[in-house]
């Protein structure tokens, strides 16, 4: 995708982000950036302490890639004595340094929140760092206590909604809990396909199973059904909405690139290759392009003023503090305003 497409895409999501239209969904690549490394490196730990200095890290590439990465977290569970035991030990100790503080994308976010742009995130991640952005203005949710998320948001907290639990509460380890469909924080999640125009997926993987089975279930559902079957409905006159798909991870290279955007345009999504913080960052700066504009299609009736005029005034504004910050100063600025520059009257405009 090149850069102009991205910019539209941008564009169009800020726009719907600005109506709560867009949903958050942050993976194990949302937290890279705060040094909290994702799956290989659990599973890395998690065979040293099974086999010892006998396993090389070959092998542990070999496994890896092999079996997914649940698969081998239910193997050790089964296999290593006190294996729940010694896997919360190891997944406290890699997920919840003490030391890891949250990014720019982090605080962002934050601010979307401020702005009452969205009301929840979701995320796959075990760990507290988005709990830890948010701080008092944040509430943890998993199945536990998924009947309070009305309250929560109705009380004007933002709920950091865990599809597969906590590691201070209960998580989701096993391959056929990971991917379980009665899970009723996945089915929250799998709501808002229907409801958002857009669904954010941040740093998660081309092996990402839990993905997958997300996307293969949004696929298969019932895509155009009846609203009573005892109405006379025909099911072709019913379409429910669909939201867009979008991943955004970032590449090392341009092929990596070109493989990333066919793999997850086969799965149905639009591929953006960046990382966490800059496509956060870059989606702040087109809100600001898109409310600039909502501005100005409002001023000219407010203000009884024509279009031109506002246009006028604005590129005025503009050149006076860009000649302002090139070292006119105070100079410059008397004289626009006494020259009527930053406010001309209609006739100056003739």
């Amino acid at each position: 995708m090149a850069r102009n497409d991205h910019q539209r895409i941008l564009k169009d999501i800020a726009e719907s982000l600005i109506y709560n239209k867009v949903a958050f969904m942050c993976g194990a690549g949302m937290s890279f950036e705060s040094e909290i490394p994702g799956f290989t490196k659990i599973i890395e730990h998690l065979l040293y302490d099974y086999f010892g200095n006998e396993i090389t890290k070959e092998e542990i590439n070999h496994l890896s890639l092999k079996f997914r990465p649940e698969a081998i977290v239910a193997w050790y569970i089964e296999n290593r004595d006190n294996g729940l035991d010694h896997l919360f030990r190891i997944l406290n100790k890699i997920l919840e340094p003490p030391e890891a503080e949250p990014h720019e994308g982090h605080h962002l976010l934050n601010g979307f929140f401020s702005e009452n742009y969205i009301k929840r995130i979701y995320t796959t991640n075990f760990e507290s760092l988005i709990e830890k952005e948010f701080g008092q203005a944040g509430r943890r949710i998993t199945d536990l206590n998924l009947h309070k998320l009305d309250d929560i948001e109705g009380e004007g907290f933002i709920a950091i909604i865990h599809l597969h639990g906590h590691l201070k509460e209960k998580i989701k380890i096993t391959e056929k809990a990971t991917f379980e469909a009665d899970s009723k924080c996945v089915s929250e999640f799998f709501m808002e396909f229907s409801k958002k125009d857009f669904i954010i997926f941040i740093g998660h993987s081309f092996n990402d199973d839990d993905i997958r089975q997300l996307v293969l279930r949004f696929i298969t559902d019932e895509d155009i059904k009846p609203l009573d079957d005892k109405a006379g409905v025909s099911p072709q006159q019913v379409t429910p909405k669909r939201a867009k798909l979008v991943m955004v991870a970032p590449v090392s290279n341009d092929r990596e690139k070109e493989v990333a955007t066919g793999v997850w345009k086969s799965r149905g999504f639009i591929f953006i290759p960046m990382r966490a913080s800059a496509f956060i960052e870059n989606l702040e700066k087109e809100i600001y392009v898109v409310k600039e504009k909502d501005a100005f299609k409002k001023l000219p009736d407010e203000m009884g003023v024509d279009p031109d005029v506002i246009q006028k005034i604005s590129a005025r504004l503009e050149n006076t503090f860009t000649n302002f910050h090139q070292g006119d100063g105070i100079r410059y600025l008397s004289r626009a305003y006494l020259g009527r520059i930053l406010w001309p009257r209609k006739k100056d405009l003739a």
